[in-house]
């Protein structure tokens, strides 16, 4: 990555935006317009006051795209319920049974569960997941807000963001250009680091736009064992994207982490973008469009047709209801409607044809499944139904899971910075030596494919060995019982605080032990 000035970095830029420019003017401005209307401003921010959605004649597009972007938010981050749970890894399972690393994990848990819920996290990724439905690539990023001591969430709009991958296909690029007015640069940057057209703006007009660009890419420079912004594994440089003299640096900064969580919701070609179920039911959704329109003109003319009139009656004809109209003898002279033929049956099957597509590319099914069942269903049946349907969705989304994990992380780094969170305990220090800790999902998504999958694997297990387990009873020796509830209850996000720990399951079992020892001595005395 060139990393000799701002020069460069323009000239980096240039070859982005022509990279992406054939989806700008194509494909996702065919999908906005008919789709997606808030983001039909590709070219250049929408003037304000005008008219949106001028393409869409039929809603049910925007209705099926609401209900998975809203399946999906119920789905996996619900916000009234534990929707993620800290892990340890495998290998290391045996020390969440230690009380000290135990109550760690609860407690960054917690911790990051209110950081989440007093941001504004739930409501920006709404926005996030129609992005990621309907354009297939949506943008995430946050920053602190300092002064109120919470965390901010932007789902960024996809015209700013230009993205590139690494070797093994993940985004560490992002170019990200945007209008600012001449007020909101001196706040962001300082009077002193503006050019001398900004500074003039700032006197004549505060609210004249400009465009900046922020660059977010690997650091040339990165040093782990150095200290300082410009030694961190991302670089960000700030600068004005202007013709002429390039000027310096608006702000030169660093992160440890990259800062912008990217979904693709399908990646097919080579490109870094991805696709989704609205680029694969494009045409579905346009000649839905176009048909609806075509309804409601052929409905119009049904209802309100033209009228064949006289010559010789112009400006008499009345047409209104009730209205009266005299004509002669002569039959040429009464007024009559030009028929069109209009045969809507046809028209309206194609139209129901178009929409049962494109609920099966949104899923529809699988979000509304028990409001469209046809009877009532057993709980067991319901399983089923949610764990099948939920693995053929989970192909489509199985990069969210990235997503949240990135996110998750990039808190946790954050606060543990900063001082928010309390260091981790030192034999979780001694054993994991630094490694990440997993997250596990916990939403009704995830538990459907656990219950196929986890849970009923156990179950079935059990109901296939009963009757052995009946004839031969020493064959139960075999199956370790704590851990085969413990498996069962944690698969249905049983919290981990309400497990006893092994000293204490030892306590109350040798208790037991001791109580039924002296009611046999009482027995035998």
């Amino acid at each position: 990555m060139p990393d000799n000035g701002i020069r460069e970095l323009k000239k980096y830029f240039t070859y982005l935006e022509k990279d992406r420019n054939p989806l700008d003017t194509g494909i996702w401005k065919d999908i906005s317009e008919n789709l997606l209307p808030y983001r039909e401003d590709w070219s250049k921010t929408r003037q304000k006051g005008k008219r949106r959605a001028t393409k869409i004649y039929d809603s049910s597009p925007m209705n099926y795209l609401n209900i998975f972007s809203d399946g999906l938010h119920g789905n996996l981050i619900n916000p009234s319920i534990v929707w993620f749970v800290l892990r340890l890894p495998a290998n290391f399972k045996f020390l969440e049974d230690t009380p000290e690393v135990k109550q760690w994990l609860q407690d960054i848990q917690e911790s990051l569960y209110y950081f989440l819920q007093e941001s504004n996290f739930y409501s920006v990724m709404r926005q996030y997941f129609n992005d990621g439905g309907a354009l297939g690539t949506a943008y995430l990023t946050l920053e602190e807000d300092l002064g109120n001591g919470k965390l901010v969430f932007y789902c960024l709009h996809p015209r700013e963001c230009y993205i590139a991958e690494n070797q093994f296909g993940r985004i560490d690029v992002m170019f990200r250009k945007l209008k600012m007015t001449a007020r909101t640069m001196k706040q962001k940057y300082g009077a002193d680091n503006l050019s001398q057209q900004v500074q003039q703006a700032l006197l004549n007009n505060p609210f004249t736009e400009f465009d900046v660009i922020h660059a977010v890419y690997p650091n040339n420079e990165f040093d782990s064992r150095k200290l300082g912004s410009e030694y961190k594994a991302f670089a960000s440089k700030h600068f004005e994207n202007k013709i002429g003299d390039d000027g310096k640096f608006l702000r030169q900064k660093g992160y440890d982490d990259f800062p912008y969580m990217v979904w693709r919701y399908f990646k097919g070609d080579n490109a870094p973008y991805g696709d989704s179920p609205a680029v694969f039911a494009l045409p579905e959704i346009m000649s839905l469009q176009s048909m609806r329109k075509t309804l409601l003109r052929a409905g119009h003319i049904s209802a309100d047709p033209a009228y064949n009139v006289p010559a010789e009656m112009k400006g008499e004809a009345n047409i209104n209801p009730s209205g009266m109209n005299y004509v002669g003898p002569d039959f040429n002279r009464k007024i009559s409607p030009i028929t069109s033929g209009i045969n809507y049956p046809v028209s309206i099957d194609f139209v129901k044809d178009s929409r049962e597509i494109l609920k099966r590319h949104y899923h529809v099914d699988f979000f509304l499944m028990l409001e469209q069942a046809e009877r009532m269903m057993t709980a067991r049946e319901v399983i089923e139904r949610m764990g099948e349907k939920a693995t053929i969705l989970s192909a489509g989304i199985g990069d969210l899971s990235l997503i949240f994990d990135s996110t998750i992380d990039y808190i946790f780094n954050l606060k543990m910075l900063s001082g928010e969170l309390p260091p981790p305990p030192q034999i979780l220090i001694q054993y994991m030596a630094g490694k990440r800790i997993p997250i596990e999902y916990m939403g009704p998504l995830a538990q459907a494919q656990k219950r196929l999958f986890e849970t009923r694997g156990i179950t079935d297990s059990l109901e296939v060995a009963a009757p052995i387990l009946q004839l031969f009873p020493e064959t139960a020796d075999l199956i370790n019982k704590d851990e085969t509830l413990k498996d069962l209850l944690m698969s249905f996000g049983f919290p981990q605080d309400n497990l006893n720990s092994p000293e204490m399951i030892k306590q109350i079992r040798d208790g037991r032990a001791a109580q039924q020892q002296e009611e046999m001595k009482k027995i035998d005395a």
